[in-house]
């Protein structure tokens, strides 16, 4: 049955359709809840990329982070090593400064022609001097030397046809 209102409009009772009202509202609840679905979408769309972008960086430099390590413990393992040899040092002369040493105490006249290590810090030191008084200073300075200890004369004896001395010294080392 159709309904004709024939008050004039501003006595008319305004009437919204219930159908109406509910569908419009049905749809912008669903345009609602679409477009909050597709924004999570595109969220988690964008989310998933940054999160392929990353793995893919990190696998990028894995080669590069496993050679840092390798030279990580290469350098540790030299650290150590320079450790090791610096208490060594401390505990020994060098043989440069026993050698350097050496050579401050030979007088002008005596050449040393060869100086080797023997056991338990004995140096063996073979020479030649111009005479006996030559090789008497010699070991007159070695005796008084600070680093050497324990000398012992072991031959001298007079060269016929060069008309010089050759010798044989044996000395301890202190310290080394």
């Amino acid at each position: 049955m159709i309904q004709i209102n024939l008050l004039p409009p501003e006595e008319r009772s305004i009437e919204i359709p219930l159908k109406r009202a509910i569908r419009v509202s049905i749809f912008f609840v669903g345009l609602l809840l679409v477009s909050l679905y597709g924004y999570g979408l595109y969220t988690e769309l964008t989310l998933q990329q940054d999160l392929q972008r990353a793995r893919n960086q990190y696998e990028l430099l894995r080669p590069t982070q496993q050679k840092m390590l390798a030279a990580d413990q290469k350098q540790q393992a030299i650290i150590n090593k320079n450790a090791i040899l610096t208490a060594l040092t401390k505990e020994r002369k060098s043989w440069h400064a026993v050698f350097a040493h050496l050579g401050t105490v030979v007088p002008e006249q005596v050449w040393l022609t060869e100086v080797s290590a023997g056991n338990e810090n004995l140096l063996l030191i073979k020479g030649k001097a111009a005479n006996y008084p030559e090789v008497a200073a010699f070991l007159k300075k070695l005796a008084k030397d600070s680093l050497f200890t324990d000398m012992v004369l072991i031959k001298a004896e007079q060269e016929m046809m060069l008309d010089t001395l050759r010798f044989e010294v044996s000395v301890k080392i202190k310290g080394l």
